[in-house]
């Protein structure tokens, strides 16, 4: 069955947006390799040529997804300078939280990538990230920037992910008990209170 070209203008870069959303639930539910180009642009209702004239390869199209999911989550965990540092810590691990379990499928499958540029290019958007929630924990607590405290941030965070990757289906109360253990964590590896 042919795909039927949706004929509305869009700019390139309202088009290339279009195509990531489409192209992250079909990631999330089937894979790099279960997803098809082909079901993606039907959906998108554009050409299969026309996914491929913006992204050369389907895991160049991944790792556009997941570039995209990353600078979205920077932006949904941006502090609020009205609120505490320990109330922006905990609303950033929140979104991650939330975010992760929306998108579960979407961050499991990094492991169907084969492609060294593409895994290249998903290890730097992580590592953007990371660099940039880093760098707010240091700011919001107001704390020297050394090696030694990225080193135990960063090893925090890895602790958080690893949480949020497990605790996608817990109610609420539990969540409220693993968001209070990463807090604490926090506090504890950092010998600093987060109020």
């Amino acid at each position: 069955m042919p795909n039927k070209p949706n004929f509305s203008r869009q700019s390139p870069e309202q088009r290339q947006a279009q195509i990531i959303a489409v192209a992250a639930r079909h990631f999330a539910r089937d894979g790099v390799a279960g997803a098809s180009i082909s079901a993606i642009a039907q959906e998108a209702g554009i050409t299969r040529a026309l996914v491929y004239h913006y992204f050369p390869s389907k895991e160049q199209l991944f790792a556009a997804v997941l570039q995209h999911e990353s600078k979205q989550l920077l932006m949904d965990t941006e502090p609020d300078s009205g609120k505490s540092a320990r109330d922006n810590i905990e609303q950033m691990l929140r979104t991650m939280f939330e975010r992760i379990a929306e998108r579960d499928g979407l961050f499991q499958k990094t492991c169907d990538v084969t492609n060294r540029s593409t895994l290249d290019a998903i290890y730097m958007a992580y590592c953007t990230n990371h660099a940039s929630q880093q760098q707010r924990i240091l700011e919001l607590l107001d704390l020297e920037d050394s090696d030694a405290i990225r080193d135990r941030i960063g090893a925090w965070m890895v602790f958080c992910e690893y949480l949020a990757h497990e605790s996608s289906q817990r109610n609420a109360s539990e969540l409220d008990e693993i968001i209070a253990l990463c807090l604490s964590t926090l506090e504890h590896i950092l010998a600093t209170k987060l109020d």
